[in-house]
């Protein structure tokens, strides 16, 4: 995803959210997204920042179904813009800058979790030989 962040004009304790992502599972349901950005007035090595943004009706996040993957327990994939989406300093992840350390961590417990599920696949496969 290309994401920005701003701060707000008028309230610099806000940011405004700006991007664009494709093949975002699930996102109909969703009433939150978290958003890395790069930052517009930070340093290079600490331009990536993470953001809580909640969905609202004043069209600053748009979700529009792409499709649903086939099968029986199928969900929507979506295409996902945010065009100026109000985030407060509380909606910020960890400090500005410190977005791609707080991606990462993320990432790691993800890894470890899908290595556990298909353990735990190969697992039931090998009880059914």
């Amino acid at each position: 995803m290309r994401a920005s962040a701003t701060r707000h004009p008028i309230d610099s304790d806000k940011w405004n959210v700006y991007g664009k992502k494709r093949w975002v599972g699930c996102a109909s349901w969703a009433h939150y997204f978290i958003v890395y950005a790069k930052v517009s007035d930070a340093t290079s090595h600490e331009s990536i920042s993470g953001f809580l943004v909640k969905r609202t009706n004043d069209n600053s996040v748009v979700v529009e179904e792409q499709f649903k993957t086939p099968g029986m327990q199928s969900f929507p994939k979506c295409y996902v813009s945010f065009n100026g989406a109000l985030v407060d300093n509380d909606g910020v992840l960890g400090n500005i800058g410190e977005g791609m350390e707080i991606a990462q961590s993320t990432m790691m417990y993800i890894r470890l979790c899908l290595g556990a599920i298909a353990t735990s696949g190969i697992k039931k496969c090998y009880q059914t030989m």
